[in-house]
C-alpha cells in the first residue's frame, strides 16, 4: 500500500476499519478525525499520503471529519521503517508542529490516524503536540501494527 502507490489498499482499509471501529466507539464522541501528516516531500514520492487515504476512508464509515490542516510534517525525516528502536524517537525531534494556518476552533477529542505502528515514536510525538494544543481525548487508530 505505501511503498507501491495503492491507494486502492489504503481505501478498503480504511473502509473495512471504519466498519471496525464503529462498533468500538459506538456512544463516544469525537470532534475530527487528524491523519498523521507526511513531509510534502513525501506525498510526492509516494504519490499520495496514505494517512490521509486511510482517515477519508474511515470518515466516510463513521461519519466524523477530517481535518488534515491542524498539524505537520516540519521536517522531512529518514524513513522510520529502516531506523532502529532508538533511532526512531531521535529521527522525529521537532518533525511535527502545528499549522500556524489553521485558524478553525481546536477539536477537544479526536482520532489520530497512522498507518502503521511500530515503535510508537510518530504517534508519540504526534500525540504530544496534540496535549500540548489541549486536546483532551487522543484516540489513537492503526491499520497495522
Amino acid at each position: 500500500m505505501k511503498f507501491l502507490g495503492r491507494d486502492d489498499i489504503a481505501d478498503r482499509l480504511g473502509h473495512y476499519s471504519g466498519s471496525l471501529l464503529k462498533r468500538t466507539i459506538y456512544g463516544k464522541r469525537f470532534d475530527a478525525i487528524i491523519p498523521v501528516p507526511l513531509h510534502p516531500t513525501r506525498v510526492r514520492e509516494r504519490g499520495y499520503d496514505q494517512n490521509l487515504a486511510l482517515a477519508m476512508a474511515i470518515s466516510n464509515e463513521v461519519g466524523i471529519k477530517v481535518i488534515n490542516n491542524l498539524i505537520t510534517r516540519r521536517k522531512n525525516t529518514r524513513p522510520q521503517s529502516r531506523l532502529s528502536d532508538t533511532e526512531r524517537s531521535s529521527n522525529l525531534e521537532d518533525a511535527f508542529g502545528r499549522n500556524v494556518a489553521y485558524n478553525s476552533k481546536i477539536p477537544k477529542s479526536v482520532l489520530l490516524i497512522d498507518d502503521v505502528i511500530h515503535s510508537g515514536a510518530t504517534v508519540a510525538g504526534c500525540v504530544a503536540l496534540l496535549h500540548n494544543m489541549k486536546i483532551e481525548n487522543i484516540h489513537i487508530v492503526s491499520v497495522c501494527g
